[in-house]
């Protein structure tokens, strides 16, 4: 089951991927009406894959509580957008640099992740011999259960979407790069209450 859910995500990860590159200057010239920034549309669609990736592996971690695991790759992801984005923008390569690195960061960390899920979990299992089950069957478990619990995120991250696109046709660049700064500085803020809240819970829920 593990390994169909990570097949899945990867797969859908890929196909959005390929879907937004192909048609990031559409999306730079049509909706955002900057034609200059359809290289920065097309090179971020990757983090989607990336993503995929890391958060497949880090639900793993979380599944199979690896919680240290978990905090590593974060970690891991964080240090490498930390150290390259700014030294792109400082040798030069100004919004590029920025977006690249933090495209990086997520390659790296998914990377990290996979092997990490490789070495400490998916070798266990195989060593077990565990039943299998096929890949349609466990899939439909796994949308069953999942669709309806992911319906509120869902609908979350659809209005930061729209809001993000909604300011990019109407407000400038300036405006934008203001308002990510201060929502940069809030989610830094939130992680340092929600990490010590969700690192203890698998520990807590068995006792």
């Amino acid at each position: 089951m593990v390994v169909a859910g990570i097949v899945f995500e990867v797969a859908i990860g890929l196909i959005l991927t390929i879907i937004l590159v192909s048609i990031s200057s559409f999306i730079a010239s049509a909706l955002f009406q900057r034609p200059e920034s359809s290289s920065l549309i097309a090179i971020f669609p990757i983090t989607i894959f990336a993503g995929a990736i890391l958060t497949a592996s880090q639900s793993s971690f979380v599944g199979f509580e690896r919680m240290g695991l978990n905090s590593l790759t974060s970690v891991c992801q964080a240090i490498v957008k930390s150290v390259i984005s700014p030294v792109l923008v400082f040798i030069g390569y100004n919004s590029l640099g920025a977006v690249s690195g933090y495209t990086i960061s997520f390659l790296a960390a998914g990377l990290i992740g996979l092997i990490l899920f490789y070495l400490t979990i998916y070798k266990e299992l195989k060593s077990k011999n565990q039943p299998k089950s096929s890949l349609s069957e466990t899939l439909g478990k796994m949308l069953r259960y999942g669709v309806p619990l992911s319906i509120s995120s869902n609908i979350t991250g659809f209005l930061v979407q729209f809001y993000a696109f909604i300011m990019a046709i109407y407000c400038d660049d300036a405006l934008i790069g203001n308002f990510q700064s201060s929502l940069t500085i809030r989610n830094n803020t939130d992680v340092l209450h929600i990490s010590n809240i969700n690192s203890p819970v698998p520990n807590l829920l068995k006792d």
